[in-house]
């Protein structure tokens, strides 16, 4: 399936939101600050309603990117992780594609701290270290159900439907099932099968025991031998590359 990038439009400074979501964008953040609700969207921050290669063998969804502890001064601390971050949104990191798995220097600490503790597992599987790094930065893709990014872990945004923004990522699942991808729902099991159609019945398509403990390990998939599929999946991508790259 084939749809246009909405995000080449990003604008270059805050507030960080398409023009085609300002509107309804501002006025739920709007509300949420009459009702003094902590699920505003920080459009201070460069939006990552996806991370990774396009074209990845394993797919993460989940709900909503939370905001953490990044701030817009961050980016001029690390350049880089900003320039990074805006290529990702139109998939031109040809390298470590899944930002938090790169180098430090290109990468905020709190940011691959988090998800080095939700990877932890599949870092063991492949040896740890650099080179275990290496090869997830080269074999993931994470889709969040809402692309812009929340003050709050909580997702409150039922009310908000972007069309061009959301339509897009949910292409990106569409073509990574088409590519017989693995794909595992960490959050937003309803919301995606219900944007989806087809998901709920992919063949490759893995769920985690707990909601709330999103961890990709051994013991958290729903299915046995759930687990080793991933691993292989990823091993062989990376054998199909590395046989590509000695020709």
């Amino acid at each position: 399936m084939k749809a246009k990038n909405p995000w080449h439009r990003l604008p270059d400074k805050p507030p960080f939101v398409l023009d085609e979501d300002k509107d309804a964008v501002l006025a739920f953040n709007e509300e949420a600050r009459q009702k003094g609700h902590p699920h505003a969207l920080n459009l201070d921050i460069i939006p990552v309603p996806f991370v990774g290669r396009p074209d990845a063998p394993v797919v993460l969804l989940g709900n909503i990117a939370g905001a953490g502890d990044e701030h817009l001064d961050d980016y001029k601390k690390w350049p880089a992780y900003a320039d990074r971050l805006h290529k990702n949104l139109l998939h031109q990191n040809l390298d470590c594609q899944f930002l938090p798995m790169g180098p430090d220097v290109d990468t905020l600490p709190p940011h691959k701290a988090w998800w080095n503790d939700k990877l932890k597992h599949l870092l063991d599987s492949f040896g740890n270290g650099a080179a275990a790094e290496s090869i997830l930065a080269r074999s993931l893709l994470a889709v969040e159900f809402f692309p812009y990014r929340s003050r709050s872990n909580e997702y409150h945004h039922e009310k908000l439907s972007l069309m061009s923004s959301q339509g897009y990522s949910q292409v990106l699942v569409y073509n990574a099932m088409e590519n017989g991808a693995v794909i595992i729902i960490r959050y937003g099991k309803a919301k995606w099968f219900d944007a989806v159609r087809g998901l709920q019945t992919y063949r490759h398509l893995i769920l985690l025991k707990e909601a709330r403990q999103t961890h990709i390990s051994p013991n958290g998939v729903a299915d046995d031998g759930a687990y080793k599929k991933i691993v292989e999946k990823i091993k062989a991508s990376v054998a199909l590359t590395s046989g590509r790259g000695a020709s």
